[in-house]
């Protein structure tokens, strides 16, 4: 594996509302990121927020892989219901998508569009690594977050997101899980988060070559 260029191109995707969500803390992430001069510094960065649909979410994925400059890191962002708690999921899966969307859909045959064999993509990232170091070193173990390793993204549109992006690249794609926002878990320390992970997960990348 080798990075494509000197200012790595990266790629970070948050969601829209959806169910209860009515501003999706992933969404302001990737907004607030996009703006946020340091990591303009370090990166080619792409940001942006994708409808909770299936068939957006497939034109998304697919564009981000398919455009003239191939990513070397793809991070989409996905809120979930565990306060103070950031989940880096480790894989995802090809099968099982019986929720409806925001649309009222469902894909075809409950199958994620990019199928191959494998039901289950693993990324070849190391997400325990991964969490372990960004928690410890670079936010210092606070005692009112954890940030740990997940293998279950769920069967909605964040675990069908990371399985089409596994299928394209699963040396370069990562899904994080976020809280809501609280008192301690302020956008600005989950933008910290984020760019941690971001810097780390490059890190692993470049140790690999």
């Amino acid at each position: 594996m080798t990075l494509t260029s000197e200012k790595p191109h990266v790629v970070v995707t948050g969601f829209g509302p959806f169910r209860t969500y009515g501003k999706n803390p992933s969404s302001k992430l990737a907004e607030t990121l996009l703006d946020d001069p340091e990591a303009n510094g370090l990166y080619d960065l792409s940001c942006q927020t994708m409808t909770v649909a299936y068939d957006e979410v497939t034109r998304c994925v697919g564009d981000i892989w398919n455009g003239p400059s191939k990513p070397d890191l793809v991070i989409h962002l996905g809120v979930h219901h565990k306060p103070r708690t950031v989940h880096i999921e480790q894989c995802s899966f090809g099968l099982g998508y019986c929720s409806g969307d925001v649309k009222g859909d469902v894909p075809a045959d409950h199958k994620n569009p990019f199928f191959t064999s494998s039901e289950t993509i693993t990324s070849q990232l190391d997400c325990v690594k991964l969490a372990q170091v960004v928690y410890e070193k670079d936010l210092g173990k606070p005692d009112f977050l954890v940030v740990k390793e997940s293998y279950d993204p769920g069967r909605y549109l964040c675990g069908f997101a990371y399985y089409a992006s596994l299928c394209h690249g699963a040396d370069r794609s990562l899904f994080v899980h976020v809280p809501e926002f609280d008192s301690a878990v302020t956008v600005d320390l989950m933008l910290r988060v984020i760019k941690a992970i971001i810097a780390r997960a490059l890190e692993q990348r470049r140790n690999d070559c």
